[in-house]
């Protein structure tokens, strides 16, 4: 949605600047970039909409976790539930404005960071731009207020000719990863001895996300969830 008002103010300074300098004006170019206005404002309706469809959602013969999303325009709560229960609920964030429109801009995945309420309990998920190496995202992991982790991409040139996404997280001591192929919506969640959780969509063309994970840790949830809104939003 911020692009397309870039793109009507961009147009506007342009032609405002030919006026300028060759007297020139176009009513018709003038008038066309307003249907940048107008697409703007038709997406940010539509989402709206989308919205109460999320805000509504009630699993159906689903027993693990899972929430439904359907836009990303707005900042809205995603409710989180366990089978029939509504447990949490998940959240993008951005600190100042112009980091929201700047994404909007750049890509779904700039400046990720993440709400999360599992069961009472609160997790910021907050980018690290002060910690960045080349191509790598680092993040850092607070409950309740306190630091218990961190996580990190691994962007190697290994698992980019592999079309491999993984994250690394260090949690409360522990050390695992995310990981899933760039063209498939599953994700896995492992350590070095085993599988610890999966993370899904309900079927191929579905807005529902199915998660599961070993011992119903929550911050094994966290972690699916990062990888989920860092590469498969784009």
């Amino acid at each position: 949605m911020y692009h397309l008002i870039l793109l009507f103010i961009l147009l506007q300074l342009a032609i405002f600047a030919r006026f300028l300098i060759y007297g020139l004006f176009s009513v018709t170019a003038f008038a066309s970039t307003f249907l940048f206005l107008t697409a703007a404002l038709f997406i940010w309706l539509f989402s709206k909409k989308l919205i109460h469809k999320e805000q509504n959602y009630k699993p159906n013969n689903i027993t693990s976790w899972s929430y439904y999303e359907r836009q990303t325009t707005i900042l809205s709560k995603k409710p989180l539930f366990k089978g029939d229960l509504k447990l949490g609920y998940i959240r993008r964030y951005f600190e100042k404005k112009w980091q929201h429109i700047v994404s909007d801009i750049l890509g779904s995945n700039w400046y990720l960071a993440l709400e999360v309420q599992i069961n009472e309990e609160n997790y910021l998920i907050r980018w690290n731009s002060k910690n960045r190496l080349l191509i790598q995202e680092h993040w850092t992991i607070y409950k309740n207020g306190m630091e218990i982790g961190r996580a990190h991409t691994l962007n190697t040139m290994k698992n980019t000719v592999k079309l491999k996404e993984v994250i690394e997280f260090t949690i409360e001591g522990k050390t695992f990863t995310t990981s899933a192929a760039s063209m498939s919506s599953a994700i896995t969640l492992q350590d070095k001895q085993s599988t610890l959780g999966t993370m899904k969509r309900n079927h191929i063309i579905s807005n529902v996300h199915l998660l599961d994970a070993q011992e119903d840790c929550s911050e094994y949830l966290v972690a699916l969830i990062t990888h989920a809104y860092y590469f498969k939003r784009k």
